[in-house]
């Protein structure tokens, strides 16, 4: 954390750490064993252009929200999508996805595209499961070592991982729905404000395990940082007349 963080936007917080990490005793290292995290893994390859818009206009409570979009995102890209508030950013993902009837022109997925979403609700997770058990369910093949190593990558160890979701605070919760989409294999990851709920360490956690990801990524969000760090491409939306 204090490597990641210490020329970033948290350098108060890493550098309190390293004070607080100056002050340990050294002890000697305990030989444990070690189990391998689960490789982040795509279900298979889409076609090239993953998504597609053209001509899109959108509208909500009777008025245009946006209006004559066109863009395509294509295999392998990571695109953060950008705008002021209320121009559309999320209605546009809800078209994506079928949710939402575009007032004019389309959006569509290509062919092969297998969807993981991520929404402000958190409604990727059952709230009566455990983290280990959406996990379980995601993967069957994994071993018990290698869910709780992938779980762990989230910050949840040892009885954490086996907390029902629905006790789970709501930074906690929204690790848990990001641990599972990362792990299911979706070759396109939509994210809608992933890291709202995240404090500076499970920011961390998640830009790493984006890192690994093979697959195309589509994100809204406000966190620079995190599109600086994640996103090789920016999707800016402007306002509808």
């Amino acid at each position: 954390f204090i490597r990641r963080n210490i020329a970033g936007q948290a350098t108060k917080q890493a550098q309190a750490r390293r004070k607080m990490l100056e002050k340990l005793e050294r002890v000697e290292a305990v030989p444990v064993e070690k189990v391998a995290r689960p490789r982040l893994e795509v279900s298979g390859l889409s076609e090239t252009d993953v998504i597609v818009a053209e001509d899109l206009s959108l509208s909500a409570g009777g008025r245009t929200i946006l209006a004559g979009a066109t863009f395509t995102v294509r295999r392998g890209e990571r695109v953060g999508v950008v705008g002021p508030n209320g121009v559309g950013k999320s209605t546009l993902l809800a078209a994506l996805l079928g949710k939402v009837r575009p007032a004019a022109g389309f959006v569509r997925l290509g062919g092969k595209v297998d969807v993981g979403y991520y929404d402000q609700e958190l409604s990727a997770v059952d709230p009566a499961n455990s983290v280990l058990e959406e996990l379980r369910r995601t993967r069957r093949a994994l071993p018990e070592g290698a869910l709780r190593a992938h779980a762990g990558r989230f910050l949840f160890s040892g009885e954490e991982a086996e907390r029902p979701i629905g006790t789970m605070s709501g930074g906690e919760r929204a690790r848990a729905v990001l641990a599972k989409l990362t792990l299911a294999g979706f070759n396109l990851l939509v994210l809608d404000e992933p890291t709202n709920h995240l404090d500076a360490e499970a920011r961390g956690a998640l830009e790493d395990a984006l890192d690994e990801y093979a697959g195309t990524l589509l994100c809204v969000s406000h966190d620079r940082w995190f599109l600086e760090r994640t996103c090789d491409r920016i999707l800016w939306l402007e306002p509808g007349p």
